[in-house]
């Protein structure tokens, strides 16, 4: 029982969570990506401020809201990616018209705020996280 004990110690201590929780971010990318664009969809950034509202009224009403969404097409939306190599985590857009959107909304519309960033650790890191733990004792 004793070696068994000292034998889980070892493979506890030998267990990389840092790269079991970037993997599992990885592996869920477009579930961790869906959390931000529900914050844009829902018209605030990572640090829960508004993205405004549109300018015109024509605009507003073609679009059916008044607040920005920063969707039209879905291109935007569709091309986000994530990359989790390392923590931090970085959330970004392949697409035309992310560098427009960074300088008219800031770097803050790419990231999760709090309340979606404990979302993904309850729902996605940490069950990896436990799996983990949990093969190694």
């Amino acid at each position: 029982m004793l070696e068994k004990l000292k034998q889980a110690a070892v493979n506890l201590a030998a267990l990389d969570l840092e790269r079991v929780a970037l993997q599992a971010l990885r592996q869920n990318e477009q579930a961790v990506l869906d959390f931000n664009r529900e914050q844009l969809q829902d018209s605030f950034d990572r640090e829960g401020e508004p993205l405004g509202e549109y300018a015109s009224i024509a605009y507003a009403n073609m679009k059916g809201r008044i607040t920005v969404d920063l969707k039209l097409t879905g291109d935007f939306y569709n091309a986000m990616y994530l990359k989790a190599d390392e923590f931090s985590v970085l959330f970004d857009s392949r697409d035309e018209k992310t560098t427009e959107l960074k300088a008219k909304y800031g770097e803050e519309i790419f990231g999760t705020d709090k309340v979606n960033t404990e979302r993904v650790a309850q729902q996605i890191v940490l069950p990896e996280v436990s799996k983990a733990i949990l093969e190694n004792i």
